[in-house]
């Protein structure tokens, strides 16, 4: 943004506080979206979680976040913009309300990455818990040859226990890709953290002057990046563990079925060279659940 003495110095000093009234009013919005993301958090995984809440907690995150740049940027602007005489009581007024602009900004931008990283947690705790349980299926009881009734209703209820395990599978793997999104949403949460890091560090050079701001800002730069490492890390191993779960899972139930079809060739007596000496109604019901098995287990 080109700040020259176009208009004069009248129009020097509008530039600047129309900038920045804008730096104001931006960070009076991140604050108060601070406190909208913080109280979505704390529901996150409680009955006062609605459908819609975490596409709109997503949807804020992000605003807040671009938001977060343009101010860091019209704060960086702020001082290009042509300085006065530096005795001046004008230059004096400017630095002045440079300075505290950017001690509200960066305390402003303090509490929103506190509030990432507490979402970041929350968000990783839900993820962990919902990957426990999506591996905790109840097993098929297999065929015994000692349980009767299981043995004279085993074609009859062949169908529906088929397509029950088929239903099963399914969900199973709709509940894994909706795992998959909520771990894709905490990365990009993640980089999110990151890129407000980099803001920190800018602003540390704004501020060299002030030592205690400074460490401030290394503090808070070094405890996100320690957060976000962590999170990582413990993300990307849950979303590993949770597919072989799932597919180990769908494995042992097509071994099942295998020894469910084993058992009734047998009884039946069937042989793949003799198919009309097969039970119609096996026969019948092997092709189904063949294709059934084929589809279900295919990449």
């Amino acid at each position: 943004m080109d700040y020259g003495y176009t208009s004069g110095e009248s129009g020097a000093k509008n530039d600047f506080q129309k900038l920045a009234q804008t730096v104001a009013t931006n960070i009076q919005k991140i604050s108060q979206n601070v406190s909208s993301i913080q109280k979505m958090t704390n529901q996150l995984g409680t009955l006062q979680e609605t459908p819609q809440m975490e596409n709109q907690l997503l949807e804020i995150q992000k605003y807040t976040q671009q938001l977060v740049k343009d101010t860091s940027v019209n704060i960086e602007d702020l001082k290009k913009i042509p300085n006065l005489p530096v005795h001046s009581e004008e230059y004096k007024q400017r630095k002045v309300q440079r300075e505290r602009l950017l001690e509200r900004f960066t305390d402003t931008l303090n509490q929103f990455q506190k509030v990432q990283c507490s979402t970041l947690q929350r968000r990783k705790e839900i993820y962990q818990q919902k990957q426990s349980d999506s591996g905790h299926d109840t097993m098929l009881p297999p065929p015994g040859s000692g349980n009767s009734r299981f043995t004279d209703h085993l074609i009859e209820l062949q169908d529906q226990s088929s397509k029950q395990q088929t239903q099963q599978m399914i969900q199973e793997e709709l509940n894994l890709q909706a795992l998959e999104k909520q771990a894709n949403s905490i990365r990009e949460l993640e980089s999110n953290i990151m890129d407000v890091n980099q803001i920190y560090k800018k602003l540390g050079h704004l501020v060299h002057e002030q030592g205690e701001m400074v460490d401030s800002i290394e503090a808070n730069v070094e405890l996100a990046s320690v957060r976000v490492t962590e999170a990582s890390k413990d993300i990307n191993r849950a979303s590993i563990n949770n597919r072989v779960n799932i597919k180990s899972e769908q494995y042992r139930r097509y071994n099942v079925i295998v020894d469910v079809r084993a058992y009734q060739h047998t009884k039946y007596g069937m042989h793949k060279s003799t198919q009309e000496e097969i039970d119609p109604r096996t026969y019948q019901s092997y092709k189904y659940l063949s294709r059934v098995v084929i589809a279900t287990l295919s990449p």
